[in-house]
């Protein structure tokens, strides 16, 4: 199973524990959602692009308190960086494999393997290719109150379409106002779209078949995705 957290801003530490893009892993699945504000519980191996490799092993080793469960489970268990940049010597944040060959390909023979969640952390591009893939089961995601203002998109403009479900029970508002928000890909590529019409003096919806091509390429703004149809405002 696959999943995906990002952190909208902070410190290593912060990013890592508020909002970190991830890749579950269970045989057969996979998910994406933002991690838990402490600790991995259910992590079996972690999976990184090049940079947040590089970032997060710049860190977490010089991290030794054996009570920090974040600093335990990331030093600890398998990680997978997938780049054809470092060197086995250089990827020495042990354990360590560098998965050097098609980042989709990579993905999927790990997904065959016997195990737990695979998640991913950081690693826009990666979750990026991993969502066009269709690779992403599960995604969980923290909303926080900030607007930036610039920076990077999780699914920036272009991005395949993909309609999503919410998990209700898992859904809620964290101290700070921070939405925890966790949701499944149900469809990967055309989405249903329309406009509103007036249809006897009643506001009504007209489905167009291509989809959301027809409206503008990537993910659209809130108030036109809907769960199986999406309206343009």
């Amino acid at each position: 199973m696959i999943t995906d957290s990002n952190r909208v801003m902070g410190s290593p530490a912060t990013t890592f524990g508020h909002d970190v893009m991830e890749i579950t892993q269970r045989r057969g699945r996979a998910t994406h959602r933002p991690r838990e504000p402490r600790g991995t519980p259910t992590a079996d191996a972690f999976l990184f692009g090049r940079t947040s490799y590089g970032l997060l092993g710049g860190y977490w080793p010089e991290v030794s308190e054996p009570d920090d469960l974040i600093a335990t489970t990331l030093n600890t268990l398998p990680k997978y960086v997938v780049s054809s940049t470092p060197t086995d010597e250089e990827a020495d944040w042990s354990p360590t494999t560098v998965l050097r060959g098609d980042p989709a390909d990579e993905v999927r023979r790990l997904k065959e393997l016997p195990g737990g969640e695979l998640q991913v952390h950081g690693s826009w591009k990666l979750v990026q290719t991993l969502h066009r893939a269709g690779l992403v089961d599960v995604y969980r995601l923290l909303q926080f109150p900030v607007i930036v203002g610039t920076g990077k998109r999780l699914l920036p403009d272009g991005s395949t379409p993909a309609t999503l479900a919410t998990v209700e029970e898992h859904a809620r508002v964290l101290p700070g106002g921070v939405v925890s928000l966790t949701v499944t890909p149900t469809s990967l590529g055309a989405i249903s779209a329309g406009a509103y019409t007036v249809d006897a003096g009643r506001s009504a919806t007209v489905l167009d078949p291509t989809g959301f091509e027809a409206l503008g390429s990537g993910l659209a703004p809130s108030h036109r995705l809907l769960p199986r149809v999406a309206r343009s405002c």
